[in-house]
C-alpha cells in the first residue's frame, strides 16, 4: 500500500488529545475525473490515511475536496459517512448550486466551500461573492486555494464577504518572492478583520528551502496577532509533489513556531472546533 508520506516518526512534541488535520484529500479510482481537471494523483484511499492518523496521533480530519472532481462530490460526502462524526467536509460547487444541494451538503458534514483558483477548474474568481451568499444561510465559509497577486487583488472584496474566509497553505506566501511582502501586508489586514483564517499547510509548496525555516519568521508574527484564527492541515497525499514530504516533520514545525503548549492545542484542538463545527472539548 503506497502511504504517500516519507519517514516513520511523529511529531517532536507531545500531540494534543482530540487534534484535528484540517487539510487532507482522498482519491478514489472508481469516482469519474472532472473533463478540465488538471491536478490527478493516483489513487489515495481512507486506508492509507487513517495510518497516517495513527502515526501522528489525530484523532479528527478536514477532507477536501480537490479540484480533480470539479463540483462532484460525491467520493467526499461518502468518506464523510464513512468516518462519521470526527469528520468535516469541504466541497466544491458553482454559481449554478441549488439551495437543495447546499442544504444535502451541509446534512452530510460540509462546512465549507473551496475555490482553488491555482489548479483552476471548476471554480472562478467571479463566482466568490454570489457563493458567499449563498452559503452564508447555511453556517459555511470560503476556502481559497490562489496565487499572492490574487489575494492582493481581491483583498477588499475579501474583507466585506458575509462568511469566513480561509485561505490555504500559508495564503500561498513564498510562491511569488516579488510579491511576498505586498502579500504579507494583504493577510496581515485580512486577518486583522477577525473573519480571516489560515491554515499552516502545505509548507513545502511555498519554503524555498529544505527545513522550511524560511517560513518561521512569517509563522511566528501569524502566532502572535491571530492565535485563535490558525488551523494546520498535513495536505496528504501530498498531490503537487512527487516526492513525498515526511508528515512527520511537518507537524513538528508546530513545535518550532508555538511559544509553548497552549498555543499547539489552540491550533490543533480548539480553532478546529470553533471553525468545524465539532463537538467542544474540555
Amino acid at each position: 500500500m503506497n502511504l504517500h508520506s516519507c519517514g516513520t516518526n511523529g511529531s517532536t512534541f507531545p500531540m494534543p488529545k482530540h487534534s484535528c488535520d484540517c487539510h487532507m484529500h482522498v482519491f478514489d479510482n472508481t469516482y469519474p475525473i472532472a473533463k478540465n481537471a488538471i491536478l490527478v494523483h493516483e489513487e489515495a484511499t481512507l486506508v492509507a490515511y487513517k495510518k497516517l492518523q495513527t502515526r501522528l496521533n489525530i484523532e479528527k480530519n478536514v477532507i477536501v475536496q480537490p479540484s480533480t472532481y470539479g463540483t462532484d462530490n460525491r467520493l467526499l460526502v461518502n468518506t464523510i459517512s464513512n468516518i462519521g462524526e470526527s469528520c468535516r467536509g469541504i466541497a466544491v460547487v458553482d454559481s449554478s448550486v441549488t439551495d437543495e444541494t447546499l442544504y444535502q451538503l451541509k446534512s452530510a458534514g460540509v462546512v465549507g466551500v473551496r475555490f482553488n483558483l491555482v489548479q483552476q477548474g471548476a471554480t472562478t474568481m467571479d463566482m466568490i461573492e454570489t457563493i458567499a451568499k449563498r452559503i452564508h444561510p447555511y453556517g459555511m465559509h470560503i476556502q481559497l486555494h490562489l496565487k499572492p497577486s490574487d489575494l492582493i487583488a481581491i483583498e477588499k472584496m475579501l474583507m466585506n464577504l458575509p462568511v469566513p474566509v480561509v485561505l490555504d497553505h500559508f495564503a500561498n506566501i513564498g510562491a511569488q518572492i516579488e510579491l511576498e511582502k505586498p502579500a504579507k501586508e494583504s493577510v496581515y489586514r485580512l486577518m486583522s478583520t477577525g473573519n480571516t483564517w489560515i491554515k499552516l499547510s502545505g509548507a513545502y509548496m511555498v519554503s524555498r528551502v529544505k527545513n522550511y525555516s524560511d517560513l518561521q519568521e512569517y509563522a511566528e508574527k501569524l502566532m502572535e496577532s491571530a492565535t485563535d484564527r490558525l488551523v494546520w492541515g498535513s495536505d496528504w497525499p501530498h498531490a503537487t509533489e512527487k516526492r513525498k514530504p515526511n508528515d512527520g516533520d511537518l507537524i513538528s514545525l508546530l513545535g518550532l513556531w508555538a511559544k509553548d503548549a497552549v498555543t499547539i492545542r489552540k491550533i490543533l484542538v480548539d480553532n478546529p472546533v470553533n471553525l468545524y463545527g465539532f463537538k467542544p472539548v474540555e
